[in-house]
Parts: C-alpha cells; sequence; structure tokens
C-alpha cells in the first residue's frame, strides 16, 4: 500500500470541505455511540447493570464513570465526542446497524476489543464520508495501551482496504481525529506518539493494498499539530498540510 500523511487543523471534523473515503471513529466496545448522559474523561465504564454513578465497591477515582461529585471539571458530554456527534449526524439507522452486530464471544455486551476495527456505512454522513471505521480505544492505564492506539489506526486502514470504493478517488482519503486524546485521556503527547508509530508502521507496509491511500489527521488543537509535526519529521515521515 501506498500511504501518504496529512495534518489539517479544524475545530469541526465532521464539516471538512472534502469528501473522504472513510471516517476513523473512536469509540467504546459495546459500539453504542455515548452510553450515558455524560462520563469523567480517562474514567473505566462499567459493563452492565449500572445502578449509581460510582463503579464497583472500592474503585479509585480511575474507576468511576460519572457523576458532578467527583470531578465537574473533567466531565465530557456526547457533543464531546466523535463518537457521540457521528451517531447523531449518522442518523438513527446507524444505532439500528449497531444494534445487529453480533457479541465477542464470552464477552457480552462488547461487540469489538481495543485496537480492532470494524467498517458500517455512513448513512446520514454519505455526503461526507463514504463509510465509517469504528475502533475501540483501550484505558490509559491498559497494558501496552499506546501500542494498542496504534493498532487502532493500522487496524482501521486494513478494514478500509477492504472495502469497495470503486467510486473513490484514485488515492483513498481517510480522515481521523488524534485517537486517545478524548475521553480515554492520553495526553497529547502521548496520542502522538502512538499516531507515529502508527505511520511507521503503514510506511513500511505491516498494511498490504492495491490503492494508494491518504491519512489524514484532523487535528483542533495548534499543540496537537506541533506535537504531530515534530514527531513525524524526526522520524523521517514526510507530511502534507
Amino acid at each position: 500500500m501506498s500511504f501518504s500523511t496529512r495534518i489539517v487543523y479544524t475545530q469541526d471534523i465532521l464539516s471538512l470541505p472534502s469528501r473522504f473515503s472513510a471516517l476513523i471513529v473512536p469509540c467504546n466496545r459495546f459500539l453504542i455511540g455515548c452510553r450515558f448522559p455524560y462520563v469523567t474523561r480517562g474514567a473505566t465504564i462499567p459493563f452492565a447493570n449500572v445502578t449509581s454513578i460510582w463503579g464497583p465497591a472500592g474503585s479509585n477515582m480511575s474507576g468511576r464513570w460519572g457523576g458532578h461529585e467527583i470531578d465537574v471539571t473533567h466531565q465530557l458530554y456526547p457533543i464531546h465526542s466523535l463518537d457521540g456527534l457521528v451517531h447523531r449526524a449518522a442518523g438513527p439507522s446507524l444505532a439500528r446497524h449497531i444494534n445487529s452486530l453480533p457479541f465477542v464471544d464470552g464477552l457480552k455486551p462488547v461487540k469489538l476489543l481495543p485496537g480492532q476495527a470494524l467498517s458500517s456505512p455512513s448513512f446520514d454522513l454519505t455526503d461526507r464520508f463514504a463509510a465509517l471505521i469504528h475502533t475501540p480505544t483501550p484505558y490509559r492505564e491498559d497494558l501496552l495501551a499506546l501500542h494498542t492506539v496504534a493498532d487502532c489506526y493500522v487496524r482501521s486502514m486494513a478494514e478500509v482496504l477492504r472495502l469497495d470504493l470503486d467510486s473513490a478517488p484514485r488515492t483513498w482519503q481517510v480522515v481521523t481525529a488524534l485517537l486517545g486524546n478524548g475521553t480515554r485521556a492520553f495526553s497529547i503527547e502521548e496520542s502522538c506518539q502512538a499516531a507515529v508509530e502508527a505511520c511507521t508502521r503503514l510506511k513500511n507496509g505491516e498494511v498490504e493494498g492495491s490503492h494508494p491511500v491518504e491519512l489524514t489527521f484532523a487535528l483542533r488543537d495548534a499543540a496537537a499539530v506541533d506535537a504531530l509535526s515534530r514527531l513525524l519529521i524526526s522520524k523521517g515521515i514526510s507530511y502534507k498540510k
């Protein structure tokens, strides 16, 4: 696969002027958009049967998933999450499609593991993206978390190359946010390190395919633009702006 990289600065990834072959959507393991009305940034989410704002008995701050009593300054709502925005903009057909997908064996209600990727139609977003690629990002404290974030990019690109995009331009255009830097609370530097690891793996041919693909990082923080640019240059990876 011929691979190239672009960086753009934007406050709204869903309003970029170009139509893209695919949008990478960081998501939870349940593929249900925003599972709760709000969540504490970086907090782990209980699987099911949630009856209070607190996590399991004895859990520490990182195991608590919500509640203004915890830390009001780090509350995130659906409008702060790309997954939440995508589910709202793509319409109810996306939710129905996700509901029809099978669970991971023995892990109900999990439908996708961190670092994996799965494509879906873009439904009401079809004028902007030919497809959506859903990929669960890991929690910051997970083992090999940054490597798993890099897996999210790499396996998302592999999923793109399995799509039937005959109407797409010769170079397939894929756009992504900076994975891990949202609800999972990785720092900008950490998230950029994972992104650069993924770009290195993609440049080295880890994903095979016959179509040239350009991965655009749509970043809404100037510090992220600077950090990603610096780390790409340090690894000898060229990029467009």
